[in-house]
C-alpha cells in the first residue's frame, strides 16, 4: 500500500489545476497534517477576502548553529565557503609546475 504526507503547497497547485485526483491516482492513501489543513483553510478564506487565488509563504525557520566538528575534523572548516575556495586555490596551486624566474 503506497503512503504520502502531503504539505500544503502541492495541494494548494493541485487544487488550483482542479487535479486533486492525480494523488489519489498516485497514493492508496494521502495523509494531510491537521497543521496543513489549517493552512490550507487559511489560504482558502484569504484567496475570498481578496479574490486572488490561494498562496502560502514560506518562512525561513532557523534553529540552532551546526556543532562544531570533533577535533580530528577541525582543520576541514566546516560550512565556511571562503575556505573551501582557499583550498581549491592551494590545491591547483600545487599542482602547477614551479616558474622559472
Amino acid at each position: 500500500m503506497s503512503q504520502i504526507i502531503c504539505n500544503a503547497g502541492p495541494l494548494i497547485a493541485l487544487s488550483l489545476l482542479g487535479r486533486l485526483e492525480l494523488l489519489k491516482s498516485l497514493f492508496d492513501v494521502v495523509l494531510v497534517p491537521e497543521a496543513v489543513r489549517k493552512e490550507i483553510e487559511h489560504a482558502r478564506d484569504a484567496a475570498r477576502v481578496t479574490g486572488r487565488p490561494a498562496e502560502i509563504l514560506p518562512i525561513i525557520l532557523e534553529g540552532p548553529p551546526p556543532p562544531p566538528p570533533p577535533d580530528a575534523l577541525a582543520d576541514l572548516h566546516f560550512n565556511d565557503p571562503l575556505c573551501y575556495v582557499i583550498a581549491a586555490v592551494e590545491k591547483l596551486n600545487a599542482l602547477r609546475p614551479p616558474r622559472a624566474e
